[in-house]
């Protein structure tokens, strides 16, 4: 599977080369991104609980903008909009929109184009006096 990182190891060195006057903060974020779990950052050994032996595990850089190192806030980000929910049911609505105008284009885990757009709606609404969901 390719991963962000995997992209910035192969293109950034010629990206950087064609943009000279790219921020700093651009480049400590593609630095960062290339060098997360790879061992720049340290490494610690673990034991692993099925098998027996220990293994070594490369440190995470922590940068903001890491989809790996960010995981668990996400998470946590996640949790906190559920408490924040609405009484009622909710659905998930997903409409590929190729070509479509003013989308900015995701990707899927294997990184085909697929402009898509993800909708979170409640499966209800105020009562016509606005008292009651």
């Amino acid at each position: 599977m390719t991963t962000i990182r995997d992209i910035f190891t192969a293109y950034a060195p010629e990206y950087i080369e064609r943009h000279p006057h790219l921020p700093t903060s651009h480049r400590k974020a593609i630095d960062a991104l290339c060098h997360c779990r790879t061992g720049a950052y340290g490494s610690s050994l673990s034991a692993c609980p099925t098998c027996g032996p220990h293994h070594r595990v490369n440190h995470a850089g922590g940068h903001r903008h890491c989809p790996q190192c960010q995981h668990h806030k996400a998470q946590r980000w996640w949790h906190n909009q559920l408490q924040k929910q609405l009484p009622g049911p909710y659905f998930l609505i997903t409409c590929t929109v190729p070509g479509f105008p003013g989308i900015l284009p995701t990707w899927g885990r294997q990184l085909p184009y697929h402009p898509h757009l993800h909708s979170l709606v409640p499966g209800g609404g105020l009562s016509d006096h606005r008292d009651a969901w």
